[in-house]
């Protein structure tokens, strides 16, 4: 029943809050961060999708409330700028701050899967916290243990659903494509959904010696063709990471404990100068899976809780 003014997505956001309310983020799908002013209530409602995939920082400076998708404009709206000595340890530590924080003093960020509510009574602005999704919502002990062949199967299924979700005929969509079977189970999947326009991108490094193998283009490549995929291989090399390591740094606002940040950094410079506005990519696979020893290590009922 509701009328649309536009095609902006951003109005299906607000018939979702004009009917469930604070309840409206159950009923989306995607990557999403968002800013939503409440006049009649006089509060400010800004949420972040599941994985956090988009960013969105905030402060409350002198009386104020801020609300941007970068620190960078923050400052430019006259926050000061300093380290927060506390989330910068925890990056030197871990190589992550905590979910709500920055590496910043005096800005902070919606969590993954959280929102925050802002109200302003008496001059003042006040903060609720909420998280609207979590990894995992029920009890460790309580979980299904399926058989490896139905875990298969689930998987299979879903993520195909969910690239299909974000392929179409109306617009290319790029492909990051690697050796390894995240970002390759991608590709077959959006070949799979019929999607046309498709061109996979692999960042190709120099071959420092020869007992040492960090590229892995000639695989992404083999892949691609037989996935009847165009492909393109960016060449990055030793010095180019070190030429723009400072510059991805300043974009995405966070360190990078090797080089990797900025080979991707490079290679979403180049689909964008491409034309493409749209990629998919394996990212959070290893995290989502547990494809690392120590996450595994770390996979206990009581961890799966907290």
């Amino acid at each position: 029943g509701h009328v649309f003014a536009t095609d902006s997505d951003s109005e299906v956001l607000l018939a979702l809050y004009e009917q469930y309310g604070l309840s409206a983020l159950q009923h989306t799908e995607g990557e999403f961060a968002f800013v939503l002013w409440d006049k009649k209530n006089q509060r400010v409602w800004a949420g972040r999708d599941r994985a956090g995939v988009k960013p969105l920082r905030y402060t409350l400076w002198n009386g104020h409330l801020m609300l941007a998708s970068e620190c960078k404009a923050l400052w430019a709206a006259g926050v000061p700028k300093a380290w927060c000595n506390t989330a910068l340890a925890q990056a030197l530590s871990v190589q992550y701050t905590s979910p709500h924080s920055t590496l910043f003093a005096h800005i902070e960020q919606v969590a993954p899967g959280h929102t925050v509510l802002f109200e302003h009574q008496n001059g003042r602005w006040s903060k609720n916290t909420q998280p609207w999704w979590t990894w995992f919502a029920h009890n460790a002990s309580t979980l299904h243990r399926p058989s490896p062949q139905e875990m298969s199967f689930v998987l299979h299924k879903h993520l195909h659903q969910a690239v299909s979700r974000r392929v179409s005929d109306q617009w290319p969509v790029a492909v990051h494509l690697s050796g390894g079977c995240d970002s390759t189970s991608i590709a077959l999947h959006a070949t799979l959904a019929h999607a046309r326009n498709l061109h996979a991108y692999c960042v190709q490094f120099e071959q420092v010696s020869p007992d040492v193998q960090h590229d892995e283009a000639h695989a992404a490549c083999v892949s691609a063709r037989r996935l009847g995929m165009p492909f393109t291989s960016v060449p990055v090399s030793r010095q180019q990471i070190a030429t723009h390591w400072r510059v991805a740094c300043q974009r995405s606002e966070q360190l990078f404990i090797n080089g990797h940040g900025v080979a991707k950094h490079m290679l979403a410079k180049h689909i964008h100068q491409d034309g493409y506005r749209v990629s998919l990519s394996g990212e959070g696979a290893d995290e989502a899976l547990l494809g690392y020893a120590f996450l595994r290590a770390q996979q206990t009922p009581q961890n799966m809780e907290r």
